[in-house]
C-alpha cells in the first residue's frame, strides 16, 4: 500500500485491496505494515489481502480463503486453517 492509499482509506472509510503486499521487503518493515494493517481495522477498516507470504497473512488476517484454478479450496479463520493439516501441506507448506 502506499501512503496516500492508506491515508484515502482513513478519511473515507473504504476497503483497502493489497497484492502481495510484503514480498521483497525486509522483515522489520513487514512487521511495521502488519501494525498499520492491524491499526486500521482497529479503525473499523476492511482490509482485503492476497498474500502468500503465510506468517504475514496469519498475523493480520481474521479469515482465510484459499483458492486453487479459481475454485475455492478453504474458508475458515485462521484457528480453522490450524485445525487443517490437508490443508496447509496441499496449499501452504513453507
Amino acid at each position: 500500500f502506499s501512503f496516500d492509499t492508506i491515508g484515502y482509506a482513513c478519511t473515507s472509510g473504504a476497503t483497502m485491496i493489497g497484492e502481495g503486499t510484503v514480498a521483497g521487503i525486509a522483515p522489520v518493515i513487514v512487521e511495521q505494515m502488519a501494525n498499520v494493517i492491524r491499526t486500521l481495522k482497529g479503525e473499523g477498516l476492511t482490509v482485503l489481502l492476497s498474500e502468500q507470504n503465510l506468517h504475514f497473512a496469519k498475523a493480520v488476517a481474521d479469515a482465510v480463503i484459499v483458492i486453487e484454478g479459481g475454485e475455492k479450496k478453504f474458508d475458515g479463520s485462521i484457528e480453522d486453517l490450524n485445525q487443517n493439516p490437508e490443508i496447509k501441506a496441499k496449499y501452504l507448506a513453507v
